[in-house]
Protein backbone atom coordinates (compact mmCIF):
# COMPACT_ATOMS: atom_id res chain seq x y z
CA UNK A 1 0.00 0.00 0.00
CA UNK A 2 2.81 2.49 0.78
CA UNK A 3 3.93 2.33 -2.89
CA UNK A 4 0.54 3.77 -3.97
CA UNK A 5 1.31 6.92 -2.66
CA UNK A 6 4.98 6.84 -2.99
CA UNK A 7 6.06 9.90 -5.15
CA UNK A 8 8.72 8.86 -8.03
CA UNK A 9 11.36 11.22 -8.92
CA UNK A 10 10.85 12.57 -12.74
CA UNK A 11 14.10 11.52 -14.33
CA UNK A 12 16.69 13.94 -16.76
CA UNK A 13 15.21 12.33 -19.35
CA UNK A 14 11.59 13.80 -18.85
CA UNK A 15 13.13 16.78 -17.54
CA UNK A 16 15.18 17.47 -20.96
CA UNK A 17 11.71 16.65 -23.36
CA UNK A 18 9.56 18.82 -20.84
CA UNK A 19 12.07 22.13 -21.46
CA UNK A 20 12.08 21.40 -24.87
CA UNK A 21 8.79 21.40 -24.95
CA UNK A 22 8.21 24.48 -23.27
CA UNK A 23 11.15 26.30 -23.59
CA UNK A 24 12.06 25.35 -27.05
CA UNK A 25 14.98 28.14 -27.50
CA UNK A 26 16.65 26.77 -24.44
CA UNK A 27 20.17 24.60 -25.36
CA UNK A 28 20.76 21.62 -23.62
CA UNK A 29 24.19 19.80 -22.52
CA UNK A 30 22.97 16.44 -20.81
CA UNK A 31 25.78 14.15 -19.36
CA UNK A 32 24.68 11.12 -16.56
CA UNK A 33 23.76 12.68 -13.56
CA UNK A 34 23.18 16.19 -14.68
CA UNK A 35 21.54 18.62 -17.12
CA UNK A 36 22.25 22.20 -17.95
CA UNK A 37 20.03 24.41 -20.11
CA UNK A 38 20.95 27.61 -21.25
CA UNK A 39 18.29 30.44 -23.07
CA UNK A 40 17.38 33.99 -23.19
CA UNK A 41 14.31 35.13 -20.58
CA UNK A 42 12.17 38.22 -20.90
CA UNK A 43 10.27 38.70 -17.95
CA UNK A 44 7.78 41.31 -19.79
CA UNK A 45 7.09 42.89 -22.39
CA UNK A 46 9.20 46.24 -21.32
CA UNK A 47 11.85 44.22 -20.11
CA UNK A 48 15.34 42.98 -21.82
CA UNK A 49 16.45 39.77 -22.26
CA UNK A 50 18.40 37.82 -19.81
CA UNK A 51 20.21 34.80 -20.81
CA UNK A 52 20.05 32.46 -17.85
CA UNK A 53 21.29 28.96 -16.89
CA UNK A 54 20.07 26.20 -14.90
CA UNK A 55 21.62 22.98 -13.59
CA UNK A 56 20.04 20.19 -12.23
CA UNK A 57 21.42 16.77 -10.92
CA UNK A 58 19.44 13.99 -10.49
CA UNK A 59 17.32 14.18 -7.25
CA UNK A 60 18.82 17.51 -6.62
CA UNK A 61 17.20 21.03 -7.24
CA UNK A 62 17.45 23.60 -9.95
CA UNK A 63 20.57 26.30 -9.91
CA UNK A 64 19.56 29.24 -11.41
CA UNK A 65 22.37 32.20 -12.46
CA UNK A 66 21.77 35.11 -14.92
CA UNK A 67 25.01 34.71 -17.61
CA UNK A 68 23.89 38.43 -19.43
CA UNK A 69 23.81 40.86 -18.75
CA UNK A 70 25.50 40.61 -15.60
CA UNK A 71 23.64 41.54 -12.01
CA UNK A 72 24.40 44.64 -10.86
CA UNK A 73 24.06 46.36 -7.42
CA UNK A 74 22.19 49.42 -7.04
CA UNK A 75 23.77 52.78 -7.04
CA UNK A 76 23.22 53.66 -3.62
CA UNK A 77 25.40 50.11 -2.82
CA UNK A 78 22.56 48.09 -1.92
CA UNK A 79 23.90 44.48 -2.39
CA UNK A 80 21.39 41.98 -4.77
CA UNK A 81 19.08 40.50 -2.84
CA UNK A 82 17.77 36.59 -2.99
CA UNK A 83 21.54 35.86 -4.42
CA UNK A 84 24.17 33.60 -2.95
CA UNK A 85 27.52 33.62 -3.56
CA UNK A 86 28.49 33.72 -7.43
CA UNK A 87 25.07 34.89 -7.98
CA UNK A 88 23.35 31.82 -8.00
CA UNK A 89 19.20 33.13 -7.88
CA UNK A 90 17.33 32.74 -4.27
CA UNK A 91 14.42 31.20 -5.86
CA UNK A 92 12.11 29.71 -2.99
CA UNK A 93 12.22 28.76 0.28
CA UNK A 94 13.37 25.74 1.78
CA UNK A 95 11.04 22.44 0.81
CA UNK A 96 9.26 24.11 -1.71
CA UNK A 97 11.42 22.31 -4.49
CA UNK A 98 10.62 18.63 -4.50
CA UNK A 99 12.19 16.36 -7.53
CA UNK A 100 9.04 15.08 -8.56
CA UNK A 101 8.39 18.92 -10.03
CA UNK A 102 9.49 19.94 -13.32
CA UNK A 103 11.91 22.60 -14.18
CA UNK A 104 9.71 24.19 -17.20
CA UNK A 105 6.44 24.10 -14.58
CA UNK A 106 8.19 26.00 -11.63
CA UNK A 107 11.87 27.15 -11.77
CA UNK A 108 11.00 28.75 -15.44
CA UNK A 109 8.45 30.80 -14.19
CA UNK A 110 10.35 31.50 -10.37
CA UNK A 111 13.31 32.73 -12.50
CA UNK A 112 11.01 35.30 -14.81
CA UNK A 113 9.30 36.53 -11.56
CA UNK A 114 12.88 36.68 -10.13
CA UNK A 115 14.11 38.86 -12.82
CA UNK A 116 10.68 41.31 -12.25
CA UNK A 117 11.66 41.96 -8.92
CA UNK A 118 15.02 42.41 -9.88
CA UNK A 119 14.09 44.97 -11.89
CA UNK A 120 11.88 46.64 -10.04
CA UNK A 121 14.71 46.59 -7.06
CA UNK A 122 16.84 48.39 -9.71
CA UNK A 123 13.91 51.22 -10.19
CA UNK A 124 13.16 52.05 -6.30
CA UNK A 125 15.78 50.11 -4.16
CA UNK A 126 12.48 48.24 -2.73
CA UNK A 127 12.84 44.50 -3.44
CA UNK A 128 8.65 42.93 -3.30
CA UNK A 129 9.44 38.90 -4.09
CA UNK A 130 8.46 37.32 -0.60
CA UNK A 131 10.31 34.81 0.89
CA UNK A 132 13.87 35.26 3.05
CA UNK A 133 17.19 36.61 2.28
CA UNK A 134 19.93 33.57 2.19
CA UNK A 135 22.81 33.53 4.22
CA UNK A 136 25.43 35.73 3.74
CA UNK A 137 28.04 33.34 3.97
CA UNK A 138 26.41 30.59 1.71
CA UNK A 139 23.80 28.30 0.22
CA UNK A 140 22.44 25.74 3.13
CA UNK A 141 23.75 22.28 2.01
CA UNK A 142 21.04 20.41 0.00
CA UNK A 143 18.29 23.13 -0.27
CA UNK A 144 17.49 26.48 -1.40
CA UNK A 145 15.96 29.10 0.90
CA UNK A 146 13.93 32.34 -0.75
Amino acid sequence: MAKFFKTEHITLAKQVLSMGQRCPGFMVRQGRAQVRWTGWLRPSALSGEYKVEIALRQGGFPKVRVLEPALQSRPDGQRIPHVYPGKELCLHLPGEWQPRMFVSETTVPWTLLWLLFYEYWQATGEWHGEGEHPPSKSRPQGRQAA
